[in-house]
């Protein structure tokens, strides 16, 4: 079985599980678990276990398919550095092999002077974790950008993106 690889609902092909020896389980056919399988794949045999009849059913297929910059969690915390990590990694990704990616940015906003401070703590925080694309935008442009949002402060993030996360997991399933 080297070099195999066994896709099964467990609901409904669970006696398949008892024929053969696997080197490699990986449970669940999500986003996660489908990156797991592509990995390991070339490494032996896999077994790939998903409750649903097909990959990306649960929330990988459920989520806001947001690839984000890296703002708000804590500097150096796991989260920063896997955030910081995965979008480059999907950066990367998206320019070798047809998956839909637009890095289509966003706009953060303090709708009063209290909120304002906020912001500037934010900057701070996504430059500490690496994030230095942040930039000020003024009201004029925010206005000409969306015009119905009322904001006294605004920052945009050009390094948002969104993603299609089904062909995402399509493509870690045809590499596994």
């Amino acid at each position: 079985m080297k070099n195999s690889i066994l896709w099964i609902n467990a609901q409904k092909d669970a006696l398949t599980l008892m024929s053969f020896d696997y080197k490699y389980a990986v449970i669940g056919a999500g986003v996660v678990g489908l990156a797991v399988a592509a990995e390991l794949a070339p490494r032996g045999s896999l077994l790939v276990i998903e409750k649903h009849s097909k990959f990306g059913q649960g929330s990988s297929s459920r989520n806001s398919e947001v690839v984000h910059a890296g703002i708000y969690y804590t500097p150096e915390s796991l989260k920063a550095r896997l955030c910081i990590a995965g979008r480059k990694i999907i950066e990367a990704l998206v320019q070798k092999y047809p998956i839909g990616f637009q890095r289509i940015g966003k706009y953060i906003v303090a709708v009063d002077d209290s909120e304002r401070e906020y912001l500037e703590k934010l900057r701070a925080n996504a430059e500490a974790n690496g994030v230095m694309d942040l930039r000020w935008v003024d009201c004029a442009e925010l206005s000409v950008q969306e015009p119905d949002v009322k904001a006294v402060a605004a920052l945009f993030s050009p390094s948002t993106g969104i993603i299609d996360s089904h062909a995402l997991m399509k493509h870690f399933k045809d590499q596994a």
